[in-house]
């Protein structure tokens, strides 16, 4: 029983000591997060969410626009092929 014992101790400490040599650049990248995000002021937040919502919106209002001008540019179509040699027929 002792044996086992003494074995999962010496497992559990090169375990440790293996797994703090892999962990070792992560806790680096974890604390240089940390001092970035100490930087960072919170008010940035709520300058990128208002700016990220305009930009949403002009989205729309671009797609809304260019939607609309084909449509325009469709009924254009439309009433001079269709529409305007049956007028100009009737009036000669």
């Amino acid at each position: 029983m002792r044996v086992v014992g003494v074995a999962r101790l010496v497992y559990a400490a090169v375990l440790v000591s293996f797994m703090s040599k892999v962990l070792e650049p992560v806790v680096k990248i974890l604390q240089d997060c940390n001092h970035m995000r100490a930087l960072i002021d919170p008010y940035w937040l709520t300058v990128g969410s208002a700016s990220l919502v305009q930009f949403i919106l002009f989205l729309r209002w671009l797609y809304r626009r260019i939607r609309n001008d084909e449509m325009t540019r469709a009924f254009v179509e439309v009433m001079a092929t269709n529409h305007l040699p049956h007028i100009y027929g009737v009036l000669q």
